[in-house]
């Protein structure tokens, strides 16, 4: 008896839906047709979606640099670095390359170990000031200045050990003569006075 009950309810089961699921996605031309429509259509949204995103964040980036720029002319060094910050998070440039702050109120600053035939890319974002009684006159970028007797100052510098250093100012590309530490400052004799900082992003190649 319970060898002929086991076998009915096997017989039954492809009756009952429970065999193969499989069977229930449509195979008909025109429900394939349908499926495949609403799947274009989907893939169409997206992508005008992402290119709508892509447009307002260019827009809110091209506003941002010119609050920046009214910021800069009143001297507030912080809240221009904060927009720049914010600059930067719109920008997928960064990602997780090594990333640095450099002071302008600080000599030598260490960031990361380089070997001799190395190649550092160096970009760099931000302002910073170099005397801060003349704002005015003395706030810069990466790219630095010129002071009273028109020598260049007020730009990023580097150096690796104790060789000779190079102005990078915002993007630059150093070739690694000896093994050390790769470090950064601003060009200023006299440091006392200057305060901002710069954010420096480094992309080390064999």
């Amino acid at each position: 008896m319970k060898t002929w009950f086991i076998v009915c309810v096997t017989l039954l089961m492809p009756s009952l839906g429970l065999a193969d699921e499989a069977s229930t996605s449509p195979r008909s031309p025109a429900a394939r047709a349908a499926l495949i429509r609403h799947t274009n259509e989907v893939q169409r949204i997206d992508e005008e979606a992402a290119k709508q995103k892509q447009r307002a964040s260019k827009e809110l980036v091209d506003m941002l640099k010119k609050v920046q720029a009214e910021v800069l002319k009143s001297g507030n060094l912080q809240e221009a670095n904060a927009i720049q910050a914010e600059i930067d998070r719109m920008s997928p440039s960064i990602g997780k390359k090594p990333v640095f702050q450099i002071s302008a109120a600080r000599a030598w600053q260490d960031t990361v170990s380089v070997k001799r035939g190395q190649t550092v890319v160096i970009e760099a974002k931000g302002v910073w000031c170099a005397t801060t009684a003349q704002r005015a006159l003395n706030t810069f970028g990466p790219n630095g200045g010129k002071n009273a007797r028109g020598q260049a100052f007020g730009q990023l510098v580097a150096r690796v050990g104790e060789a000779p250093f190079v102005s990078t100012g915002s993007s630059y590309e150093l070739r690694v003569e000896e093994d050390g530490v790769l470090q950064f400052a601003m060009r200023d004799s006299d440091r006392s006075d200057n305060d901002g900082e710069l954010t420096v992003t480094l992309t080390v190649r064999p």
